[in-house]
């Protein structure tokens, strides 16, 4: 029998899991005939996973390396939407907490180990930064690289001081520049 692209894009795909900071919960994507949704339940599997982004449709997983989504403690996530929005939503699947960012494509959020910022890939028309915004909404986000070509993957360092990315620019590649 032939594969098909309509049973290609019927199949479901499990990617992204993740713990919470303390293992009280566990979270996945789950894709699936062109839409992709973030599940979390309990670690324990006393109840159900509840489709967190069921009105903040995810980003495919894959985006600039860390991919769509990280916890932030237990109770939220930080999620970069297929709008380009970075927002926090609620790890129970009551809905958006708040939106992050909204200027340009958001990816591969992670969450300081404090939990008060979250680091992000950038994208706009011209570059595609890292960039940092406090989980709290109290400002928007801060540019840590510096108009880089492709910056991306960012990771904390384990006192939240610092954040380590990938970056390099137009001409050379990754492999040469």
């Amino acid at each position: 029998r032939r594969v098909t692209a309509a049973m290609v894009a019927r199949s479901r795909g499990v990617g992204e899991t993740r713990w919470s900071p303390t293992g009280a919960r566990f979270g996945w994507l789950d894709s699936w005939d062109s839409r992709t949704d973030l599940l979390i339940g309990p670690s324990d599997g006393s109840a159900p996973a509840a489709e967190v982004t069921a009105d903040f449709p995810v980003t495919p997983a894959g985006a600039y390396g860390g991919g769509a989504w990280c916890c932030v403690g237990d109770y939220l996530v930080a999620v970069a939407g297929a709008d380009g929005r970075l927002a926090l939503l609620a790890a129970d699947g009551s809905g958006v907490v708040r939106v992050l960012s909204r200027a340009g494509r958001a990816g591969a959020p992670a969450a300081s180990p404090a939990g008060r910022w979250v680091a992000f890939s950038l994208e706009r028309d011209d570059c595609c930064d890292v960039a940092v915004v406090p989980v709290d909404g109290s400002a928007w986000p801060r540019k840590l690289s510096g108009r880089a070509a492709y910056a991306w993957d960012p990771a904390w360092s384990p006192d939240s001081r610092t954040v380590a990315w990938h970056e390099w620019d137009l001409p050379a590649v990754s492999g040469d520049g």
